[in-house]
């Protein structure tokens, strides 16, 4: 084993720091770190869990964002808020850093876990990188650079009505207008009468709207009305 230095990066001491690598290091210590033990402390952050969420967050209390009151210099009380680790893996040990895999709810705060970590094996930890290689349906082998983008080569993009991975229920004709303006029809209308969220397509399968089920009938979350040159 090797005696390591780890250096806890916060803004300020305390819980309000930044937990990332652009803090000031305000403490360091010298501990042992296997990797036994940290792969003890993974095992316990899995599943369903509380998480306080960090002060440099753009989470609202009183109206305010808490990382203006961070800025501030302050320091609130935050209720914990459920969280869900689905998947906690260590993929590289090299004291003192370390590589993790995560795949989690929505609302988790890696920093959080990071640090919470580090406190679980005495150590105390902040992230010094953050890589989101999958969200929703969408992974990152899918992605394209800027260059790609900024290119004279057509660049194959997912279509709208691709990217809201809902069922899909075409318009007649006869509808169109009125989907366009909001008129609110049935389910039955539009035999989706089992369908909760759905999204409503034109007669040339153009995406025109995605839409909830509401007391049997349609309510418009969010409408899009076809491109017109100028």
């Amino acid at each position: 084993m090797d005696r390591v230095k780890h250096a806890l990066r916060v803004k300020r001491a305390g819980h309000g720091g930044t937990l990332d690598r652009t803090g000031v290091v305000t403490a360091t210590r010298d501990v042992l770190v296997t990797r036994e033990a940290l792969l003890a402390a993974i095992a316990l952050r899995m599943g369903e869990q509380d998480q306080v969420p960090p002060m440099y967050s753009a989470i609202k209390q009183d109206g305010v964002r808490l990382y203006r009151r961070a800025r501030a210099g302050e320091e609130v009380e935050r209720a914990p808020r459920k969280i869900r680790v689905d998947r906690l893996a260590l993929v590289a040990f090299e004291p003192p850093r370390f590589t993790l895999e995560i795949a989690c709810s929505k609302g988790t705060y890696v920093r959080s876990l990071v640090a919470d970590l580090g406190s679980d094996v005495g150590a105390g930890a902040h992230l010094c990188a953050l890589r989101r290689t999958v969200s929703g349906r969408f992974s990152i082998a899918q992605a394209v650079t800027l260059a790609q983008v900024e290119s004279s080569t057509p660049v194959p993009l997912v279509s709208l009505t691709a990217a809201t991975d809902l069922p899909s229920i075409t318009i007649p004709v006869d509808k169109e207008r009125h989907a366009r303006n909001g008129v609110q029809f049935t389910l039955a209308q539009l035999g989706a009468e089992n369908l909760l969220q759905f999204q409503m397509l034109d007669p040339a399968g153009s995406l025109l709207a995605i839409v909830h089920a509401e007391d049997g009938h349609v309510v418009y979350d969010r409408v899009f009305h076809p491109v017109t040159s100028a």
